[in-house]
């Protein structure tokens, strides 16, 4: 028997939680109210820029029900893991959880042992595999198949203290509203905290900048935070045109310029995936300029719009 439970392409995939959840709700019909609703401000967090709504994703997502379970639950009411597994996608239940990775063939981690988020959306009993999804290898997100054994090493190599635990989760169909309101003052809060150059402590593109400047010290970047601003673009452009169709902008106040905002955001991934081959240092003067357009930029155009 061959069952998957449905997933979508995600509409944000920087970090796992957010590529799940986009995965397991992309089909629901109000689903891009609910993105158009979050994901406008950001946060700094353990020297890593998140979207605000980072640690509380999974727990405010409308449209999942989530059941957390523990090792102990399952070794009373299942025989082998692979067992629960198959139970739960049958049941329609997708299943996120820590895996040991270095146990999956087809996630090309490395040998030594690597924990990390993995969603579990069905599986092949002739075949003995189970489908898996998560940023493999390179760090897109993609889904696999891997063997009854390997899923078995990897969740029994699982760290029970690990940040996440086991989690069955079910996705019910329901309405959901965009909320202006809601998005207005999320704007307000971006561009006070967030494009503020003043506020030292809050300002993301300080913050970045120095960063960068730390990492490069060690000829190295973090490669997410540039993969994550270019996520944060997307989904602002995104959120205007649709404020704009359905007459939440002023006609009159344009916002033509931000796709500059955006592209610029895409010249910083190339040029730090350009610093990360070469070490070039000059590269990183590049990415400290162009920071500092895209703040000025998008500063701006935020500020016609909304103030």
């Amino acid at each position: 028997m061959d069952k998957k439970l449905r997933i979508s392409a995600p509409y944000i995939t920087t970090y796992p939680p957010y590529a799940n959840i986009s995965s397991m709700i992309g089909g629901c019909k109000d689903a891009m109210n609910w993105f158009h609703n979050n994901f406008v401000d950001l946060k700094i967090e353990e020297d890593t820029i998140f979207f605000a709504e980072h640690p509380t994703l999974f727990d405010s997502c409308p449209w999942l029900c989530i059941e957390k379970l523990t090792r102990e639950q399952i070794q009373l009411k299942w025989n082998s893991f692979v067992h629960f597994v198959i139970d739960c996608i049958d049941a329609g239940c997708y299943l996120n959880l820590t895996l040991d990775q270095s146990q999956i063939s087809n996630a090309k981690r490395t040998t030594a042992p690597f924990f990390h988020e993995t969603m579990i959306f069905g599986y092949n009993f002739s075949k003995m595999v189970i489908y898996i999804a998560d940023n493999f290898g390179g760090g897109d997100y993609q889904t696999t198949e891997c063997t009854f054994l390997e899923i078995s090493r990897a969740y029994a190599r699982f760290k029970p203290s690990s940040y996440l635990g086991i989690n069955k989760i079910s996705v019910t169909e329901m309405d959901y509203n965009f909320d202006l309101e809601f998005v207005l003052k999320s704007m307000r809060s971006y561009m006070n905290y967030r494009l503020n150059c003043d506020l030292k402590t809050s300002d993301v593109y300080s913050f970045w900048n120095n960063k960068i400047i730390r990492f490069s010290e060690r000829d190295d970047l973090d490669i997410r935070d540039f993969h994550l601003l270019c996520s944060h673009k997307k989904c602002m452009l995104d959120r205007l045109n649709f404020m704009k169709d359905n007459g939440h902008v002023h006609k009159e106040r344009k916002y033509d310029d931000y796709i500059e905002v955006v592209i610029q955001t895409h010249i910083q991934l190339y040029l730090a995936l350009k610093y990360l081959v070469t070490k070039d240092h000059k590269i990183v003067d590049r990415i400290i300029y162009g920071n500092n357009r895209i703040r000025a930029k998008e500063s701006a155009i935020l500020k016609r719009l909304f103030i």
